[in-house]
């Protein structure tokens, strides 16, 4: 795409798949699509607040002992909505230099996917 910026390059992604998603479907009404993704992702949606949201993850790094890589989640505009897609050389590129901090991280990330939320950690 010659998008060098992570965060970008995956925001862009998602956008993307979430319109591929909704040009396989049967074309539904907008009320129908609003109402899957709270049936879906009922904890994320529910958070009103963007720093809500950013008040989770830097409480689910902490916990991990990741505490330190918050700085560059938050200078990189990592959100809920981004952390799902993630990949090792994604946090490489953000400066997560360590590899097994990298390694505990995308495994927590991957955690996120399955779960998609922050509980349980």
């Amino acid at each position: 795409m010659g998008i060098t910026h992570v965060v970008k390059r995956r925001t862009i992604y998602c956008y993307i798949e979430k319109l591929r998603r909704i040009s396989e479907s049967k074309n539904p009404p907008l009320e129908d699509i609003d109402e899957k993704k709270h049936q879906s992702r009922p904890e994320i949606y529910e958070e009103k607040n963007e720093n809500a949201s950013m008040d989770h993850m830097k409480a689910w790094l902490d916990v991990q002992g990741l505490g330190k890589y918050w700085f560059l989640f938050n200078f990189h505009s990592v959100n809920h909505k981004i952390l799902p897609y993630l990949s090792k050389r994604d946090l490489k590129e953000m400066g997560v230099a360590d590899r097994g901090s990298r390694r505990m991280i995308h495994r927590y990330i991957r955690n996120f996917r399955t779960k998609s939320s922050f509980a349980g950690y």
